[in-house]
């Protein structure tokens, strides 16, 4: 997968970057009673940050997430706002929305994988 980062936050000459995806189990919120599961991600590779032989934030810092109880909607990306993300592919692109007023604007492969994760995360 790739995440498309806001003109506001992105520090390299491009939005996108390379990232793994996975899910984890989470903490628990009260004593053996409710799990908080997290969609992780982590950069895989960054460009800019290889030829300064520097590591990337989410190596040094952890990795960024998401908890999935935040999560209120998972969409394909029909409109993308140019002056956030000026280089999402918009055929292969979805967005996270969460309750605290957060877009998080993912890309996949091709528009059958963003098919296939729209549909399947919202299973999850």
């Amino acid at each position: 997968l790739f995440k498309n980062q806001p003109n506001s936050m992105s520090t390299s000459t491009t939005g996108t970057r390379c990232i793994q995806v996975w899910f984890e189990r989470g903490n628990r919120i009260r004593h053996n009673d409710i799990l908080e599961p997290k969609l992780m991600w982590r950069d895989a590779y960054h460009p800019d940050l290889a030829s300064t032989r520097t590591l990337n934030r989410s190596t040094t810092q952890g990795p960024y997430k998401i908890c999935l109880l935040s999560i209120c909607r998972i969409l394909e990306a029909h409109k993308i706002d140019r002056t956030k993300y000026p280089f999402a592919k918009q055929s292969c692109s979805f967005i996270i929305k969460t309750s605290d007023d957060e877009e998080f604007v993912f890309e996949a492969s091709t528009p059958k994988q963003r098919d296939f994760i729209v549909n399947t995360w919202k299973l999850v």
